[in-house]
């Protein structure tokens, strides 16, 4: 599997990537695990993004959340790449 995140401004979260077909988010974290929420609606996204601090947002909203599956998919990911607008940094 292959991911293109988006970088975000976070003290634990290095990037955001979201398949909205699927309803999935996926968050690399600075200590470089790559980790699955599902189903994260599209609004769910959006507030993710455009909240003051993602990092409480993901704490409150994502973390330990009953509804949500949580998985680990480092092992899945055979490429990840965090997409600055024009450039790209592999991960």
């Amino acid at each position: 599997m292959k991911l293109k995140f988006s970088p975000v401004d976070s003290s634990q979260i290095k990037g955001v990537s979201y398949n909205a077909s699927e309803e999935k988010l996926f968050l690399l974290f600075k200590s470089k695990r790559i980790y699955s929420y599902w189903p994260v609606s599209q609004d769910m996204h959006g507030e993710f993004l455009l909240a003051e601090s993602q990092g409480k947002y993901f704490h409150a909203n994502l973390k330990a959340n009953p509804e949500l599956v949580i998985k680990d998919i480092t092992k899945d990911v055979t490429q990840s790449v965090l997409h600055y607008g024009n450039t790209q940094r592999n991960s």
